[in-house]
């Protein structure tokens, strides 16, 4: 069973992924949400900012987690690609050696087991 690794195609979803990550962090900025929160202090309706702090302090860990498992993926498939792009230019060597090697003796023992 062969794969069939399309690395233009990899690469435009590891972009579109890392954009939308961006945003998504971007949107969920706890620092810049707690600044707004505490404007919202000063509001006629401070028991609101309280609620949303303790929100915001509560789901912080969640939202990391978030982070953290986007980030994973993106850099998971991105050394799966590398890592296969390796072993097959690893591949190709060998056999490049060996079917010098069989050229030069005769010996085709190596494809024969292959």
């Amino acid at each position: 069973m062969g794969f069939d690794i399309q690395f233009d195609a990899v690469k435009t979803i590891l972009t579109a992924v890392k954009t939308e990550a961006t945003e998504l962090s971007d949107g969920i900025d706890v620092d810049a949400l707690n600044t707004d929160v505490g404007a919202l202090g000063a509001a006629p309706a401070p028991a609101v900012a309280t609620a949303v702090a303790e929100f915001l302090e509560l789901e912080s860990p969640t939202i990391q987690s978030i982070g953290n498992r986007i980030t994973a993926c993106l850099v998971g498939v991105t050394t799966v690609g590398n890592s296969y792009a390796t072993a097959s230019d690893e591949m190709l060597q060998t056999i490049q050696t060996q079917a010098v090697n069989a050229a030069a003796s005769g010996d085709f023992a190596y494809f024969e087991s292959a």
